[in-house]
């Protein structure tokens, strides 16, 4: 038996025995005082040390996060631009019916496939849920002048024929946009972008495992160009240098190789891959937006994360120069990270993350890591200056 329990198993005892005189009291608040010493002690040792298990892509098993942690509407500064606005959002009371109208829009995203908008393959060549709590259709670039009243009331009327048949009580607002991905068709984070740019699918093939994740932003190193992507893309290791990085799908989609990794012992969850054909952009909402500065980040920023599993999610920086344990086998520990409050997931790892300032644009701050283990329910991302460190690349701007 433990000296805790051990505690406890005494103090009842005497407890039991004697509780009228004052010696007694005394005693008994001895056995207190060591049993909430004892108490705190664990709590101290979990707080410090969680309990933390792995799964085979690198992917801790954390406990559920703080109901704080979740889906966050974006700011509609961080989205494209639309041409029309059909509705307008519903009031939400609080920040739990926010989180729940981007789930069941989430939800709509998925059970709408291509065919189930009208005038698609002829007006329509994109369409999704947005972070902004908008259903988005893209229309192609030479197309915008037939989007006619016409149009809009018959698509507004199948998204949400849609939008009810999974549960939503009201109306769900559409914004209409101009695509401009590859040729104006290529709106998808899955689909084929040269150049590439920041915010859509990879995959890399190691030990006969292929892993799925985000791109970083497009980078620079001595001289030669490519664009970074997490370093813990290898299977149980890091991404070995020579691999090839394939976007968005292998064996048919090949960009170029690994030619630098971040240590064992990092700044940075980096890999560099040297592809020429790159652009200094990121994906969102079908639209490719560009990359103005770049800066590390500090405490209180905005920050909007672009990944291909949870979209444009976006939050607070909460702390910055934090080292932490990293995901064994992939690194032993990280220094200097940053911790934000955004929304992620498994698939948006080396995703661009990156803030916006009224009158210099957007600029990237960091690449996406994965949850931190010091602060859980948080997001654990690497700022520029790591990356720089670890590989020698520093972003590409236009």
């Amino acid at each position: 038996m433990d000296r805790c329990a051990l505690g406890f198993q005494e103090f009842f005892t005497s407890l039991g025995k004697h509780y009228t005189d004052a010696s007694t009291l005394a005693h008994v608040g001895v056995h207190m005082k060591h049993v909430g010493m004892s108490v705190a002690i664990i709590l101290l040792l979990l707080a410090f040390f969680p309990m933390v298990t792995w799964d085979a892509r690198g992917e801790p098993n954390v406990p559920p996060p703080p109901d704080v942690y979740g889906p966050k509407l974006v700011p509609e500064a961080e989205m494209p631009p639309y041409f029309i606005k059909h509705g307008q959002l519903p009031a939400f009371k609080d920040a739990a019916e926010e989180r729940t109208w981007l789930e069941m829009l989430a939800k709509l995203g998925a059970r709408l496939v291509g065919p189930d908008v009208p005038f698609w393959g002829t007006l329509v060549v994109a369409h999704g849920a947005g972070g902004d709590g908008y259903y988005w259709i893209f229309v192609g670039r030479s197309k915008v002048p037939e989007v006619i009243s016409s149009v809009v009331a018959t698509t507004v009327e199948a998204v949400n024929r849609a939008a009810k048949e999974i549960g939503f009580a009201t109306d769900v607002p559409v914004k209409f946009a101009e695509a401009t991905g590859v040729g104006g068709v290529d709106a998808a984070r899955t689909d084929p972008w040269r150049p590439v740019i920041g915010g859509i699918q990879i995959q890399v093939k190691d030990q006969g495992d292929t892993g799925t994740g985000t791109s970083g932003w497009s980078a620079v190193r001595s001289g030669v160009k490519g664009f970074v992507i997490a370093g813990h893309s290898g299977y149980q290791r890091r991404v070995p240098v020579g691999t090839t990085v394939y976007q968005p799908t292998t064996p048919n989609y090949p960009t170029g190789p690994v030619t630098a990794v971040a240590r064992q012992q990092a700044f940075a969850d980096v890999a560099f891959v040297q592809f020429s054909n790159v652009a200094p952009k990121v994906f969102i909402g079908g639209v490719s937006m560009t990359f103005n500065f770049y800066q590390d980040p500090a405490v209180g920023n905005t920050v909007c994360k672009s990944g291909i599993s949870t979209d444009i999610t976006c939050g607070t920086v909460r702390y910055v120069m934090v080292d932490e344990l990293g995901p064994s086998p992939w690194y032993d520990v990280f220094y200097d990270q940053a911790i934000a409050d955004y929304y992620r997931a498994t698939g948006d790892s080396g995703a661009p993350v990156y803030i916006t300032i009224t009158g210099y644009g957007r600029g990237v701050v960091e690449i996406h890591s994965g949850p931190s283990l010091t602060y859980l329910g948080y997001a654990r991302f690497s700022p520029t200056s790591g990356v720089n460190t670890e590989v020698g690349a520093v972003p590409l701007t236009g």
